[in-house]
């Protein structure tokens, strides 16, 4: 097995399997509350704001993503173009932070509400192949570990 296969099953793939998708929002709910918190606290320096456009610009790409099971066009683009402009003020970006997590929970919501299950997959460009939940584990995921960098 590839190593970047085996890292996918063991950071991604396994730990998504544990949780149902209802956990997995009530999860990303807790972590969207932890983030606010950590952030209200946090300096408002440019490192701090360019780990939070890193978090909002992956996690609107993998919104797209999460369309796609909705029954939105398969897309293979970047995170870039999803990520918020440069201008916006500390407080603007936080507001944004958490509104962008707000609506990767409700599409969560909408595909748990449509019964779509693991048999359903999304590509993700260095993943491969990806279920909902193994989405929704990664967006949270990924915000706790960049979190790690933001500085007081």
């Amino acid at each position: 097995m590839a190593v970047r296969a085996w890292l996918a099953n063991f950071i991604l793939r396994n730990p998504a399997k544990r949780r149902t998708l209802s956990q997995q929002l009530a999860a990303l709910t807790t972590a969207d509350k932890q983030m606010q918190h950590r952030l209200a606290k946090a300096a408002a320096n440019e490192g701090n704001k360019e780990v939070v456009r890193h978090i909002i610009g992956i996690e609107r790409w993998g919104q797209r993503r999460l369309r796609t099971f909705l029954g939105d066009p398969p897309g293979n683009d970047e995170y870039d173009p999803y990520r918020p402009h440069t201008d916006l003020d500390w407080l603007a970006l936080c507001a944004e932070l958490h509104q962008t997590r707000q609506q990767t929970i409700a599409l969560g919501q909408q595909i748990r509400e449509r019964h779509i299950g693991d048999e359903v997959v999304v590509n993700h460009n260095n993943s491969g192949p990806m279920t909902a939940r193994e989405w929704l584990y990664y967006l949270g995921y990924h915000g706790r570990l960049e979190m790690l960098r933001i500085r007081y």
